[in-house]
Protein backbone atom coordinates (compact mmCIF):
# COMPACT_ATOMS: atom_id res chain seq x y z
CA UNK A 1 0.00 0.00 0.00
CA UNK A 2 1.39 3.39 -0.93
CA UNK A 3 1.17 6.50 1.19
CA UNK A 4 -1.42 9.13 0.33
CA UNK A 5 -0.04 12.19 -1.47
CA UNK A 6 0.80 15.10 0.83
CA UNK A 7 -1.85 17.29 -0.81
CA UNK A 8 -4.63 14.96 0.31
CA UNK A 9 -6.78 14.77 3.42
CA UNK A 10 -8.89 11.86 4.59
CA UNK A 11 -12.40 12.29 3.28
CA UNK A 12 -15.84 10.79 3.10
CA UNK A 13 -17.45 8.49 0.56
CA UNK A 14 -20.56 8.83 -1.58
CA UNK A 15 -22.25 6.32 -3.88
CA UNK A 16 -21.41 5.50 -6.59
CA UNK A 17 -17.80 5.30 -5.58
CA UNK A 18 -15.80 7.96 -7.37
CA UNK A 19 -12.56 6.01 -7.94
CA UNK A 20 -14.50 3.02 -9.24
CA UNK A 21 -16.30 5.23 -11.76
CA UNK A 22 -13.00 6.81 -12.81
CA UNK A 23 -11.33 3.42 -13.15
CA UNK A 24 -14.22 2.08 -15.26
CA UNK A 25 -14.19 5.13 -17.54
CA UNK A 26 -10.45 5.54 -17.93
CA UNK A 27 -8.85 2.19 -17.26
CA UNK A 28 -11.25 -0.75 -17.58
CA UNK A 29 -13.22 -3.24 -15.54
CA UNK A 30 -10.28 -5.18 -14.03
CA UNK A 31 -8.72 -2.08 -12.49
CA UNK A 32 -12.11 -0.91 -11.23
CA UNK A 33 -12.63 -4.23 -9.44
CA UNK A 34 -9.20 -3.92 -7.81
CA UNK A 35 -10.09 -0.43 -6.68
CA UNK A 36 -13.38 -1.52 -5.07
CA UNK A 37 -11.32 -3.36 -2.48
CA UNK A 38 -9.77 -0.15 -1.15
CA UNK A 39 -12.20 2.71 -1.66
CA UNK A 40 -10.73 5.92 -0.32
CA UNK A 41 -11.16 9.44 -1.47
CA UNK A 42 -9.39 12.56 -0.34
CA UNK A 43 -11.22 15.86 0.04
CA UNK A 44 -9.04 18.93 -0.29
CA UNK A 45 -9.96 21.91 1.86
CA UNK A 46 -10.53 25.14 -0.06
CA UNK A 47 -7.28 26.56 1.39
CA UNK A 48 -5.39 23.60 -0.13
CA UNK A 49 -6.78 23.91 -3.64
CA UNK A 50 -4.35 26.44 -5.09
CA UNK A 51 -1.07 24.99 -3.70
CA UNK A 52 -2.18 21.37 -4.28
CA UNK A 53 -3.13 22.04 -7.90
CA UNK A 54 0.16 23.87 -8.51
CA UNK A 55 2.02 20.84 -7.13
CA UNK A 56 -0.04 18.47 -9.31
CA UNK A 57 0.76 20.60 -12.36
CA UNK A 58 4.48 20.62 -11.56
CA UNK A 59 4.55 16.84 -11.05
CA UNK A 60 2.30 15.79 -13.93
CA UNK A 61 2.46 18.40 -16.69
CA UNK A 62 2.54 16.72 -20.12
CA UNK A 63 0.98 13.46 -18.97
CA UNK A 64 -2.12 12.11 -20.71
CA UNK A 65 -5.32 13.53 -19.23
CA UNK A 66 -9.00 12.83 -19.75
CA UNK A 67 -11.81 15.22 -18.82
CA UNK A 68 -15.29 13.81 -18.28
CA UNK A 69 -18.32 15.90 -17.36
CA UNK A 70 -21.18 14.26 -15.44
CA UNK A 71 -24.45 16.23 -15.24
CA UNK A 72 -28.02 15.28 -14.51
CA UNK A 73 -29.37 17.56 -17.27
CA UNK A 74 -27.14 16.40 -20.14
CA UNK A 75 -25.77 13.05 -18.95
CA UNK A 76 -22.15 12.00 -19.03
CA UNK A 77 -19.67 12.84 -21.74
CA UNK A 78 -15.98 13.14 -22.46
CA UNK A 79 -14.71 16.62 -23.20
CA UNK A 80 -11.14 15.48 -23.87
CA UNK A 81 -9.48 12.06 -24.01
CA UNK A 82 -5.77 11.41 -23.55
CA UNK A 83 -4.50 14.90 -24.30
CA UNK A 84 -1.36 16.26 -22.62
CA UNK A 85 -2.06 18.10 -19.36
CA UNK A 86 -1.05 21.75 -19.47
CA UNK A 87 -2.16 22.67 -15.96
CA UNK A 88 -4.80 22.49 -13.25
CA UNK A 89 -5.45 25.59 -11.19
CA UNK A 90 -7.82 27.35 -8.84
CA UNK A 91 -8.25 31.13 -9.04
CA UNK A 92 -9.58 32.27 -5.64
CA UNK A 93 -10.23 35.82 -6.88
CA UNK A 94 -12.73 34.65 -9.51
CA UNK A 95 -13.62 31.43 -7.63
CA UNK A 96 -12.97 29.23 -10.66
CA UNK A 97 -11.31 25.83 -11.13
CA UNK A 98 -9.44 25.47 -14.44
CA UNK A 99 -8.00 22.43 -16.20
CA UNK A 100 -6.12 22.95 -19.46
CA UNK A 101 -5.04 20.25 -21.90
CA UNK A 102 -3.20 20.38 -25.22
CA UNK A 103 -1.05 23.26 -26.45
CA UNK A 104 2.08 21.14 -26.74
CA UNK A 105 3.89 21.32 -30.06
CA UNK A 106 2.56 20.59 -33.52
CA UNK A 107 0.53 17.52 -32.56
CA UNK A 108 -1.62 19.39 -30.00
CA UNK A 109 -1.28 23.09 -30.90
CA UNK A 110 -4.50 24.35 -29.25
CA UNK A 111 -5.16 24.54 -25.50
CA UNK A 112 -8.59 23.44 -24.31
CA UNK A 113 -9.60 25.16 -21.06
CA UNK A 114 -12.38 23.62 -19.00
CA UNK A 115 -13.61 25.89 -16.21
CA UNK A 116 -15.91 25.26 -13.27
CA UNK A 117 -17.27 28.45 -11.71
CA UNK A 118 -17.85 28.42 -7.95
CA UNK A 119 -16.64 24.86 -7.29
CA UNK A 120 -18.06 23.31 -4.12
CA UNK A 121 -15.44 20.58 -3.60
CA UNK A 122 -12.23 19.21 -5.08
CA UNK A 123 -11.43 15.57 -4.40
CA UNK A 124 -8.23 13.74 -5.29
CA UNK A 125 -7.22 10.12 -5.32
CA UNK A 126 -4.56 7.90 -6.80
CA UNK A 127 -6.17 5.19 -8.93
CA UNK A 128 -4.96 2.23 -11.00
CA UNK A 129 -2.75 1.94 -12.95
CA UNK A 130 0.04 3.06 -10.58
CA UNK A 131 1.01 6.69 -11.06
CA UNK A 132 -2.48 7.76 -12.12
CA UNK A 133 -4.40 10.51 -10.36
CA UNK A 134 -8.10 11.31 -10.47
CA UNK A 135 -9.57 14.68 -9.52
CA UNK A 136 -13.28 15.26 -9.09
CA UNK A 137 -14.62 18.79 -9.03
CA UNK A 138 -18.19 19.32 -7.84
CA UNK A 139 -19.91 22.37 -9.29
CA UNK A 140 -22.60 24.54 -7.70
CA UNK A 141 -25.33 22.62 -9.56
CA UNK A 142 -23.93 19.29 -8.26
CA UNK A 143 -22.42 18.55 -11.69
CA UNK A 144 -19.16 16.66 -11.53
CA UNK A 145 -16.05 16.98 -13.63
CA UNK A 146 -13.63 14.07 -13.44
CA UNK A 147 -10.04 14.67 -14.55
CA UNK A 148 -7.99 11.49 -14.94
CA UNK A 149 -4.25 12.07 -15.21
CA UNK A 150 -2.51 8.96 -16.52
CA UNK A 151 1.12 7.97 -16.09
CA UNK A 152 2.00 8.10 -19.83
CA UNK A 153 2.53 11.02 -22.17
CA UNK A 154 0.54 11.74 -25.34
CA UNK A 155 3.69 12.75 -27.19
CA UNK A 156 7.01 11.68 -25.63
CA UNK A 157 8.85 14.35 -27.65
CA UNK A 158 7.10 17.19 -25.75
Amino acid sequence: MHAAPDYALAGRWREPSFPTVVALCAFGVDEARMLEMSETRNDLSREQWQPALERITNEREGRDATIEVLTQDFGDGFEAERLPLSYVAYDPKDDVFIVAVGGRGGRYPVVLHHMIDHPQAVLADEVPPPGSLALEVIGPDDSRTVISILPGRSDPST
